[in-house]
């Protein structure tokens, strides 16, 4: 998969699963303030790992804290990803820690929304 496509696939995941938190009660809706520009890594002026744009967003957010920290925590995630994609430094050994790093973010997050709980 060519570098922009792959770059452009994990961010369009990212922003699924932060629409996806809070669709079944309709409380988000698309933010036009987001990044659109080819730039995987976005700016991220705070050097936290997340983009600006991204932490904006989830800011914005209704939900808790610790929600809103388990949403960054993903994001971080992604982005430390798609940056080893972009950067060609994506040795099979890295790929699977990032991935590992990715599962436990998102189970992280999904634990902090009770309405994923009941399961």
């Amino acid at each position: 998969m060519p570098k922009p496509i792959a770059s452009f696939s994990l961010f369009t995941c990212l922003l699924c699963l932060l629409f996806s938190i809070g669709a079944t009660a309709g409380q988000y809706s698309y933010d036009r303030s987001l990044d659109h520009s080819t730039s995987v890594a976005g700016e991220d002026n705070n050097n936290n790992g997340i983009r600006d744009d991204v932490q904006n967003y989830i800011d914005s957010l209704p939900d808790s804290e610790a929600q809103k920290n388990a949403l960054k925590q993903v994001s971080q995630a992604i982005n430390e990803a798609m940056e080893l994609v972009v950067n060609g430094d994506a040795s099979s050994s890295k790929l699977h820690a990032m991935s590992w790093t990715v599962s436990k973010a998102v189970a992280y997050l999904w634990s902090q929304y009770d309405e994923f709980n009941r399961w």
